[in-house]
């Protein structure tokens, strides 16, 4: 005969309650099993599950777009940084994730949409709006897309006691309200990855990511460099790595997975913040 007589496994499942048991079923039919190689790549292409399993929240990208001289944006309204190479390539990015989260200041000065354009996505995207004072209007984009996904807002306990009419109002407008308490980060993820969402996309804004790399419930960083210069405006975030914190527009440390890509004119900047190898 010539069938299989050896596996290799690059990781086990991380559920608890089948882990092993593929494992044990073919050791008892008489199939060699080794685990190991390949188990930082297998680690990084399951990074959604693992996290998901593992921290119960989802596995989290932060990803920020910057000018030349380290602004992301103006607070008094919109302004366009990357170039179409690269903003195919995030729309690319939408449609793979579960989810895409964005603070309330966004909304109100860019009023995004927050779907995948220029791609094609089979499954819904959720949006997430951090909306924790109750800010957000019901003439805001977002609200006329609810055919691509569900919206979730996350409301702070305080204001939500205080304004419960205005909780009602927003459940109207279709979207599902999850009141934690104020600015509690970790509570409001776990309630992502209770609804199902293992991967999440944290777009903006500066403070939103700020609170999300504090909470230290990033779990991949990306920084777009554009050639566009401002002059004034928001800066970007000042991004931990590990244990340390990396100014600005620096490379990160090596040996956490990181790269940079050229799109177009832009050059885009990763790496994963805990590592993976």
């Amino acid at each position: 005969a010539c069938g299989v007589t050896r596996v290799v496994a690059a990781m086990r499942d991380p559920n608890p309650r089948v882990s092993g048991g593929g494992f044990a079923y073919l050791r008892q039919h008489g199939v060699d099993v080794s685990t190991g190689d390949g188990e930082a790549a297998a680690q990084r292409l399951n990074a959604p599950f693992v996290t998901w399993m593992t921290q119960q929240r989802p596995w989290i990208i932060a990803k920020s777009v910057h000018s030349a001289d380290g602004f992301i944006g103006r607070p008094d309204g919109p302004v366009r940084l990357s170039g179409p190479v690269a903003d195919r390539y995030f729309h690319s990015q939408r449609a793979e994730v579960d989810a895409i989260a964005v603070g309330s200041r966004t909304v109100l000065v860019d009023d995004p949409l927050l779907t995948a354009r220029l791609v094609y996505r089979e499954r819904p995207l959720t949006r997430v709006l951090f909306d924790w004072r109750l800010q957000i209007p019901a003439s805001a984009r977002v609200f006329s897309t609810r055919s691509h996904g569900p919206v979730i807002m996350i409301v702070g306990r305080r204001e939500a006691e205080r304004r419960p009419g205005d909780v009602q109002a927003r459940r109207a407008w279709g979207c599902d309200v999850e009141i934690v308490a104020d600015h509690d980060m970790a509570v409001a993820v776990a309630r992502l990855a209770d609804r199902g969402v293992l991967s999440l996309l944290v777009e903006g804004g500066a403070t939103l990511q700020t609170a999300f790399l504090q909470a230290g419930l990033v779990d991949r960083v990306q920084a777009l460099r554009t050639p566009k210069v401002l002059g004034s405006g928001i800066p970007m975030p000042t991004w931990p790595v590990t244990h340390w914190l990396v100014p600005a527009g620096t490379e990160p440390p090596r040996g956490r997975h990181d790269r940079s890509i050229s799109l177009g004119d832009d050059v885009l900047t990763e790496w994963d913040v805990h590592g993976t190898d």
